[in-house]
């Protein structure tokens, strides 16, 4: 995926001697070196990672990144690309030619794009590189992250809480997803796509019939991805219920966990439970259940959505009261209810799966 990552302004504190430089950043050079650093741990272009599934390779690293530096008036005095050692690396010391005490330089990174050439002023970056991506497709999963992390700032955005602890998403860890997993409803919803999904060359909206097949794939094999999960979640409370050692084999262990939601016959040598870094390092130990149960909270709730309508302002209104607004402040199965007018109803969820 061709990403771009556009880098603050920095001014900089310039350096008017000569600066002497290794071979392997370049031949001496009259101005100041800056170091870049990339600060993720590993980088990755996403914001968010749904650990519950393996994102492509290409999708999440940085294969290619380009820098430019630009003067006051927009003029271009660096382009610089990264090499495979320095992205590695996350770090790279580069000379800024010719840099002036108290001047601002811009500095701007293009991650995965294709090669731009031509580049004499900040414009032309811009101009090329919203051409670039005027031509990048994308992938329905951008679309479903961009408004799952929405929901996620709007838990946010409106809290309402005096005390951190207790505002925002400060919440149950099986109540935190639900604002960010219902937004992604609206991903599939005609009346929201017409909005802004046409084809930037004709304006034809997208048809219908694409918008179902997508639903479709979405659905395919709902049920064994549904019941594979509550294994998964058996599992982990069977290991965090116990109140002595276990001394059956764990593949035994597992067996007898997950017997009621086992559908399939099982394979001779699987074992779960000894890579299950969810419940053991990851966070969710006798949690795991969670991913399932905001499922089941999102689903119920967008229904009141798909029955007053997916614009409704009443019933945004009561969401942003009851749900983003409280943060912590009570218990989240009152909110839902004073919301929803009901307990969770888990039959919203299978018609969502398309299951009878």
């Amino acid at each position: 995926m061709k990403k771009m990552i556009l880098a603050a302004t920095a001014a900089l504190a310039m350096l008017a001697s000569c600066n002497k430089h290794t071979d392997e950043i370049a031949d001496s050079a009259t101005g100041s070196v800056v170091k870049i650093t990339l600060t993720d741990k590993t980088p990755e272009t996403r914001a968010f990672f749904d650990q519950t599934a393996a994102a492509e390779s290409w999708e999440k690293k940085i294969g290619t990144l380009t820098l430019f530096v630009f003067d006051g008036n927009g003029d271009a005095v660096l382009q610089r690309n990264f090499t495979a050692a320095e992205i590695s690396g996350q770090t790279a010391t580069i000379p800024v030619p010719d840099a002036a005490p108290g001047q601002t330089y811009s500095f701007y990174a293009i991650a995965n794009g294709s090669a731009l050439s031509g580049i004499g002023t900040l414009d032309d970056l811009r101009s090329q590189a919203e051409s670039e991506i005027a031509d990048y497709n994308g992938t329905f999963d951008e679309v479903t992250t961009m408004l799952h992390e929405f929901g996620h700032a709007l838990h946010g955005i409106f809290a309402a809480g005096t005390y951190p602890s207790l505002t925002g998403t400060a919440v149950y860890r099986d109540f935190v997803e639900l604002p960010s997993q219902i937004m992604e409803n609206w991903a599939y919803e005609k009346e929201f796509l017409d909005l802004f999904a046409v084809d930037y060359r004709t304006g034809e909206k997208m048809p219908a019939e694409l918008i179902r097949r997508i639903l479709d794939a979405k659905n395919y094999l709902a049920a064994y991805s549904h019941i594979r999960q509550v294994a998964y979640g058996l599992c982990d409370m069977a290991w965090h219920s116990i109140s002595e050692p276990v001394k059956m084999p764990v593949v035994d262990f597992e067996k007898k966990a997950i017997a009621r939601a086992q559908v399939l016959p099982y394979v001779d040598g699987q074992c779960t439970s000894t890579s299950f870094g969810h419940i053991f390092s990851g966070g969710y130990a006798a949690g795991y259940y969670s991913y399932k149960w905001a499922e089941v909270l999102e689903a119920d709730a967008f229904s009141l959505f798909k029955e007053k309508g997916i614009f409704d302002r009443e019933t945004a209104a009561s969401f942003r009261e009851n749900i983003l607004s409280k943060g912590g402040s009570e218990h989240p199965m009152k909110l839902y209810v004073r919301f929803r007018g009901h307990k969770p109803d888990t039959q919203a969820l299978f018609d969502k799966m398309g299951i009878e």
